[in-house]
Order: C-alpha cells, then structure tokens, then sequence
C-alpha cells in the first residue's frame, strides 16, 4: 500500500513502484507530489478508484497504471487537466468508459 504520507516528498520529480505488489487505492495525497513529472506504479494489485486528485500534477509527462486491478474503475475527468502528459499506459487495469477530453 502507498502511504498517505507520500505527499511529503514535495521535491520528487519521478516515482517508480513497478511490479512490487503494491495493493490497495491509490492515495489521494499523491497529488501533493508538485514536482513529478513520471508516475509509474504498474504490474501492482492495486485497486479502487483512480483519484481524481491525480489531475492536479500539472507536471506530470508519463503515467503507467497497466495491469493493476481497478476493477472497472474510470478515469477520472480531471485527468485532462494533465496537458503536459505525452504517455499514459492504461493496459490490462480494467478500467472501463471513456477517455477523459
């Protein structure tokens, strides 16, 4: 599980917790990490909804959610908000309706 705690570390520009068997959601309190620009947490068990906080990482480039277990979650709309991100890999998460515009 991702510790709520982690929007402490306000100065990190990249977050890779590939394939650790992460489980659980994704914490809200991501959205304190200001600087990131590479969120990477795929090959987990993680699940729940996708935190529409996660629009406000306004530096955010890259997001790799694949193959995780969100059980027909979506995406959030304010996802949109994220126009710096160039690649956003979604495979294999059951995540379910439409591409935020």
């Amino acid at each position: 599980t991702l510790p709520s705690s982690i929007e402490r570390l306000v100065n990190l520009l990249s977050l890779n917790l590939e394939s650790n068997e992460l489980s659980g959601a994704i914490p809200s309190t991501v959205a304190g990490l200001v600087m990131l620009t590479s969120l990477q947490l795929a090959n987990n068990k993680l699940g729940g909804p996708i935190p529409s906080e996660l629009g406000l990482l306004s530096t955010l480039e890259t997001m790799d959610l694949s193959q995780n277990q969100f059980g027909n979650a979506t995406l959030p709309s304010e996802l949109s908000q994220l126009t710096r991100l160039d690649q956003m890999l979604i495979a294999s998460s059951t995540i379910a309706g439409p591409l935020p515009t």
